[in-house]
């Protein structure tokens, strides 16, 4: 046993160990080499040694680039925050506007949730004026009395229950047009931003406001157009009864002032207070009440006046002195400081009674209905610490192990290079060495390099040539870049707009053409002055002549052409105030394919509103047989025409059979065209063909018909009739033009995002290889280890075998 030495040994000082230390890593790094084999030769261990040092300078180099290249790369990134609330959301929203995602737990939202609408009226409306106890004032101030029927008892009675009428139907209006408005859903798939959904929910108030508006004074101004062209009687302001030669009674429409009603509707006069003097007789120094008038129409009239009395009590008292009603006077006036007085009925009308409009939009109740169960955005930033280390490693694996390979394969070429018979040894031996396997090892190497290359191969072959979904950004794009980009990339290409919303009259022009008889003679003044000549009052025409009523259907029919003109500019200029909510800018050919099919629905919601409100007028005259002053469905019949004071009786007139107390579209034919009951009724069911016949419309030729060449661009017939165009509101062509350049410039797209597919990618191929090397080589290191190892213990079981046979 041998003796372990307990010599004690000479203690090293720490500055002689750390000057050992660093002799021992000088000699690590001059004698260092990587590459060495058990049998080298002197110069195989020079060119060793020299390829370790390229070998490492090389490493530490690309790590260095590989480090820095990873570490300061930026990429998008992306978070997702959970049930945010509306401080967050606002604050996400001002950082990442662009990329900012918040999807809404419910799509659709009623507008009752989140928006409430009051409208502040007129003091009119709720003032003493219109009040049960205010007419029944006025009514009283007449009874048993026999007065002018200008005189303003008579006439402020009527006009003070129209003012209470309005009132109450511009209430209903209102109240029915914002149920229906607050129950429509505000469509949103992601949460919109705070000043975007109050500028939305704002726009769409107006719209709704000005719809609400227009669709009320449209109506009053139908009913005023059909009641002039049909010249219906009312019990004031109608015209005065006469008998003519034949002790017939008609209606002379002309008043005392020398202005006829079936001319013009325009008469007015101001309306007075005559005093009675004594028994039936009054005064003639009658009181004018200010700004009151009074003419062919009561509504029209009341239109025309003012309230200007009425906000003054002493004008009020002084009517009350005039008057001598027997009713107390216990009546207020209306507040200067709330009101204009000298402002007209119509101007009060012409906005729903409404002096202001309270809507209250609120966001918070929005987000709370919207409920984002999460918000996700996007930022470029630097990957994460773990994720770059990862990284390097998995490269350094990779590019070790290949520099290695390389400078391995380099320094064997050396070798070869200078040894003899060099390129005798490259072309025969070389090759053949590469396929002749002497020992295990060699067959082991052999298969593992062959493994490496087959299976790097196929990677690369699969990470080159696979195709990759690329996804790109072009930020602020022009409408040429955009233009460009539609056409490579029409398919993925989407292009958010800075604008959810916008104006269609910033982008589209609408035009119509109305049918060709709306610019003929037939509706112009020299034609209706012809026809009224016709029906001489003195030399008055049968009512089943058509001259009789012809004035009021031709009046009739340029109204609608008037009507049909402003309505569909009213609405188009309702629609260009109306927002396209748009988030994503559209192409030219799917914009006019859009524009074409809501032009479409335009048409016939406007043309369908049209003919229903014509609809319930007919029926409402229809219904209550209201008597013409044409006298074409009702005549009067005097019991005793020799005697002064008659019974007169009303008997309705038949036309071809058909009565029109039965029926108020009764007609027969006369002069080539109809005559019937109600002038519009008649001129509703006479069709185009005469309007083309210079013969049948003025045999005299002092009026050229329609010319027959504008039926080839023309969509109706000449069988069809006047309703069935009307009910199309006249319109010919509706052509609507898009200009796309402002129609980009609206949408203003702050980016576009495309993807395509990229087939070819030799970078991401090589990088694919240089992660999977590392890895790789040491796994077919072992599969070729595992498989050389099997064959040869199942070669050398069957050896043995062989010797023995």
């Amino acid at each position: 046993m041998k003796r372990r030495d307990r010599t004690p040994k000479p203690r090293i000082s720490f500055k002689n160990r750390l000057y050992q230390f660093k002799e021992n890593i000088q000699k690590k790094k001059i004698e260092l080499n990587i590459f060495k084999q058990p049998s080298n030769t002197d110069r195989q261990t020079k060119f060793q040694l020299y390829g370790t040092r390229l070998y490492i300078f090389l490493l530490i180099g690309s790590m260095i680039i590989i480090t820095i290249y990873v570490f300061l790369q930026k990429s998008i990134q992306s978070k997702t925050i959970f049930y945010p609330t509306k401080s967050q959301f606002i604050q996400l929203e001002k950082k990442y506007p662009q990329s900012l995602s918040c999807p809404c737990s419910s799509v659709s939202i009623s507008y009752s949730n989140f928006t409430i609408i009051e409208p502040q009226y007129h003091q009119l409306c709720r003032s003493d004026l219109i009040s049960k106890e205010y007419i029944y004032y006025m009514k009283e101030s007449f009874k048993q009395k026999n007065l002018f029927y200008y005189d303003y008892r008579i006439i402020s009675t009527s006009y003070f229950q129209l003012l209470s009428i309005f009132c109450e139907q511009a209430k209903e209006t209102i109240v029915s047009a914002r149920e229906i408005f607050l129950k429509t859903g505000f469509v949103s798939s992601q949460v919109l931003a705070k000043d975007s959904f109050e500028n939305q929910m704002n726009s769409l108030i107006e719209d709704w406001k000005l719809t609400t508006t227009n669709t009320f004074n449209s109506t009053i101004q139908l009913i005023q157009r059909i009641y002039q062209g049909n010249q219906l009687i009312s019990s004031i302001n109608t015209g005065i009864f006469k008998v003519d030669g034949n002790s017939q009674v008609y209606v002379d429409s002309q008043n005392e002032q020398g202005c006829n009603c079936i001319l013009s509707s325009t008469c007015y006069y101001t309306v007075q207070i005559y005093r009675e003097y004594r028994d039936g007789v009054y005064q003639d120094d009658p009181y004018p009440v200010p700004n009151v008038f009074y003419g062919c129409y009561s509504t029209q009239s009341l239109f025309l006046s003012t309230l200007e009395c009425f906000y003054n009590l002493s004008c009020m008292l002084e009517i009350n002195k005039y008057i001598g009603s027997s009713e107390p006077f216990n009546f207020s006036a209306l507040d200067q400081n709330l009101n204009q007085a000298n402002e007209t009925i119509e101007m009060i009308m012409n906005r729903l009674t409404v002096e202001e409009w309270l809507p209250n939009v609120s966001f918070s109740s929005y987000y709370e209905k919207c409920l984002p169960s999460s918000c996700t955005y996007q930022y470029e930033g630097r990957n994460n610490i773990f994720i770059s280390i990862t990284t390097i490693i998995s490269i350094f694996g990779g590019l070790s192990l290949a520099l290695k390979l390389l400078i391995m394969i380099s320094l064997e070429l050396i070798n070869k290079m200078f040894s003899n018979n060099f390129f005798h040894s490259i072309s025969f031996n070389f090759i053949k060495q590469i396929f002749l396997c002497h020992t295990e090892n060699q067959i082991i190497h052999r298969l593992h390099v062959i493994l490496v290359i087959g299976i790097l191969t196929s990677f690369y072959m699969f990470s080159a040539f696979t195709p990759r979904v690329i996804l790109t950004e072009t930020n602020k794009p022009s409408l040429e870049i955009y233009e460009d980009l539609y056409k490579k990339y029409n398919d993925t290409l989407e292009c958010p707009c800075s604008q959810s919303s916008m104006k269609y009259k910033s982008f589209l022009t609408l035009t119509t053409r109305l049918h060709e008889i709306c610019s003929s003679e037939f509706i112009t003044n020299r034609w209706l002055s012809y026809l009224y000549e016709k029906r001489d009052k003195n030399n008055r025409h049968s009512s089943y002549d058509f001259y009789n009523s012809a004035f009021g259907q031709f009046k009739i029919l340029s109204s609608f052409c008037n009507l049909s003109n402003e309505t569909v500019s009213e609405s188009t200029f309702q629609l260009g105030t109306t927002d396209l909510l748009n988030n994503q800018l559209l192409s030219k050919y799917i914009l006019n394919n859009t524009i074409e099919m809501f032009i479409n629905e335009f048409q016939q919601t406007i043309s369908q509103s049209f003919v229903n409100s014509i609809s319930l007028i007919r029926e409402t005259i229809s219904s209550n047989m209201f008597m013409t002053a044409y006298l074409n469905n009702w005549e009067f019949d005097r019991a005793d025409p020799t005697s002064l004071y008659s019974v007169i009786h009303i008997l309705p007139l038949n036309y071809t059979g058909c009565s029109c107390s039965s029926s108020s579209k009764c007609v027969s034919s006369s002069r080539g065209m109809l005559t019937g009951c109600y002038p519009l009724e008649t001129i509703f069911q006479t069709t185009l063909h005469c309007f083309y016949n210079q013969q049948c419309i003025d045999s005299t030729n002092n009026f050229n018909s329609i010319n027959i060449s504008s039926l080839e661009t023309s969509r109706f017939s000449v069988n069809q009739t006047i309703e069935s165009v009307v009910n199309e509101l006249m319109v010919e062509e509706l052509k609507f033009e898009i200009n796309y350049p402002n129609y980009f410039n609206a949408c203003s797209p702050s980016l576009c995002i495309y993807s395509y597919v990229d087939k070819r990618n030799a970078i991401e191929g090589i990088l694919t290889l240089i992660g999977l090397y590392g890895g790789l080589v040491i796994i077919c290191r072992l599969i070729a280890i595992i498989i050389v190892k099997k064959m040869c213990r199942v070669n050398n079981r069957v050896n043995p075998a062989t010797h023995l046979s």
